[in-house]
């Protein structure tokens, strides 16, 4: 009932549901120029099959069957919107010895501009999760990083880097998982140069407690879930409605997002102090790793566009949806699939 309410007062908005007219817009994206900003990760699933427990120790005990290696994080972000626009640049990190450069440059496709800084005394991240393969629950992570704060010479160097390529950028999506690469002078530098900025901040394992999105003040859009927007007011209680406007009081932002999982998400603008409430959409849910960047990744090409944001989230709601039907980030956005789903949806 909620979708079908949803989509209805989508369609009721104006033209912009008609077939054609759906191409159009998502083919608009294409000559917009998108800088990513943020930590790349490499997400390895160790597929094991469960043997019971060790003869001398209570502990589990796994045989691996197979990995399979995804991209993550930025660098998600990155393939994800290169299906819809030319111009795609990364700025990221790898660690000091250079290691998976090469994994991430591979799988990056062609028109992604990538730079990445080597970090010393840090690892490229790895994020391992132990996966039993049968109902595909994961059993256990591991995570490699170091995720301690750039030096000072990094820094300088990634904020010069940053200052050349945002002034070539229509658009600037960061996605920030608090593993040391965006400190708060370069998120000032980031917020102060930015034409149009897009923001997640990922509460994870690591970072619990000391990642906040209010170093992100007056970005264009920022996008957290319900979990990280009650650990940002210590809140359990109240309604994620009344939080959603206590954030964008906090932050200032343009349009404020909450991911709440079956729950879809909401979208607040700071401008006519309205929330518009989007249904989720998938109906299979294999692995929760990337929908949110997913989401964002979407969201901020049509917010920019300045399209009707009840088409934005609809729009974002489906990708976030095809993502949260494969493991991790195992498969990209397309921009065909997503064109048909839409005209699916609204037909």
């Amino acid at each position: 009932y909620d979708q079908k309410k949803f989509l209805d007062s989508v369609k009721t908005q104006n033209t912009l549901c008609q077939n054609n007219n759906i191409n159009k817009i998502i083919e608009s994206f294409s000559n917009l120029k998108v800088l990513v900003i943020g930590e790349a990760i490499i997400d390895e699933y160790i597929y094991c099959e469960a043997l019971g427990k060790s003869g001398k120790e209570p502990v589990l005990v796994l045989r691996d069957l197979f990995k399979e290696r995804y991209l993550g994080g930025s660098a998600a972000i990155a393939k994800n919107i290169s299906s819809f626009s030319k111009k795609v640049t990364l700025l990221s990190y790898v660690g000091e010895k250079n290691e998976e450069k090469n994994f991430l440059s591979k799988n990056l496709p062609s028109n992604i501009n990538s730079y990445f800084l080597k970090k010393k005394n840090s690892p490229t991240i790895i994020k391992k999760r132990f996966v039993e393969d049968i109902n595909k629950r994961k059993i256990l992570g591991v995570y490699s990083l170091n995720d301690q704060s750039l030096n000072n010479k990094e820094q300088k160097l990634f904020q010069k880097k940053i200052i050349q390529e945002i002034k070539r950028h229509d658009l600037v999506i960061v996605s920030d998982y608090g593993h040391g690469l965006i400190s708060k002078e370069t998120a000032k530098l980031i917020i102060k140069k930015s034409k149009f900025l897009a923001v997640n901040t990922q509460l994870n394992a690591s970072n619990a407690g000391f990642h906040v999105i209010s170093k992100y003040n007056k970005a264009n859009l920022i996008l957290i879930n319900e979990t990280e927007l009650r650990q940002e007011f210590r809140n359990k209680v109240d309604n994620v409605d009344i939080l959603i406007k206590q954030l964008s009081k906090k932050v200032k932002s343009n349009y404020s997002v909450v991911t709440c999982g079956k729950h879809g998400s909401k979208i607040f603008s700071l401008k006519n102090r309205k929330i518009i409430t989007c249904p989720a959409f998938a109906n299979n849910v294999t692995d929760k790793i990337g929908t949110g960047d997913t989401m964002l990744a979407l969201l901020s090409l049509a917010m920019y566009k300045k399209i009707d944001t009840k088409f934005c989230m609809l729009l974002s709601a489906l990708g976030a949806a095809y993502n949260i039907e494969h493991m991790a980030n195992s498969v990209s956005l397309s921009k065909s699939s997503i064109i048909k789903a839409m005209q699916s949806y609204l037909k």
